[in-house]
């Protein structure tokens, strides 16, 4: 039997403050916020959520993915979703949260400019990742196993099972002047923040930041042309 959402005691704002890093790669992991991102609004929920919680920023952001996924799955939309994808990280989406978190320790060297080009890159690294992998999953089943708030931050738990995979994720919530934004996705105890930062300092430690920021641009470029030479 599936389980309702329900609160459970946490430690304060633990998970609000961790930085660990997992040193492997991030491509399941970006692989499988496209599976869940296609199927989360397909479960039934034993009892309604009021309006504003953490589960209901996590429902709202997933539902304008599913219909991105269910109008837009063509090779010839592929520029529109994009387009649409990235409209939804701007909206639910703690982007700079997220980059500054995924970057680490080198974001204090960053002046303005500099924090505005890379949250840029970012976001479109995110877009990217999901626009070409969304439409692929959509027979998946999620449940809703926990949701937990403390100190302005907030837990998502649930488990996502079907033909093509079965493993637990936790979306990692702020709350932004009374709104809740997603910042990080925990899957099976591996934390997309942390892949990235660690993806992020391997390639620090072999070129500049500038090279870090070149390669960032090259990665778009790349998916921009890989989009173009689609049937």
């Amino acid at each position: 039997m599936k389980q309702s959402p329900r609160f459970i005691p946490s430690a304060a704002g633990e998970y609000c403050r961790s930085r660990g890093i997992d040193a492997r790669t991030i491509g399941s992991r970006v692989l499988f916020i496209g599976a869940l991102a296609a199927t989360l609004t397909t479960v039934s929920i034993a009892r309604a959520m009021e309006s504003g919680s953490p589960l209901q920023a996590v429902k709202t952001t997933v539902a304008e993915l599913f219909t991105i996924v269910k109008g837009e799955s063509e090779p010839s939309r592929w520029d529109q979703r994009r387009w649409d994808v990235e409209q939804v990280i701007r909206r639910h989406v703690s982007y700079d949260e997220m980059a500054k978190r995924s970057l680490g320790e080198p974001w204090t060297g960053l002046d303005n400019n500099q924090r505005e080009e890379f949250v840029g890159l970012f976001v479109h690294m995110l877009r990217d990742a999901l626009a070409n992998r969304l439409f692929q999953y959509s027979d998946e089943q999620v449940d809703y196993l926990s949701e937990e708030q403390e100190e302005g931050c907030a837990k998502v738990a649930t488990k996502l099972w079907g033909h093509k995979i079965d493993t637990t994720v936790e979306f990692r919530l702020k709350n932004h002047s009374g709104q809740w934004l997603l910042y990080d996705a925990v899957v099976d105890g591996s934390s997309i923040v942390s892949n990235y930062r660690a993806q992020f300092a391997a390639v620090l430690r072999e070129v500049s930041y500038a090279g870090l920021i070149d390669k960032m641009k090259q990665k778009t470029l790349m998916v921009k042309m890989f989009e173009g030479s689609g049937p």
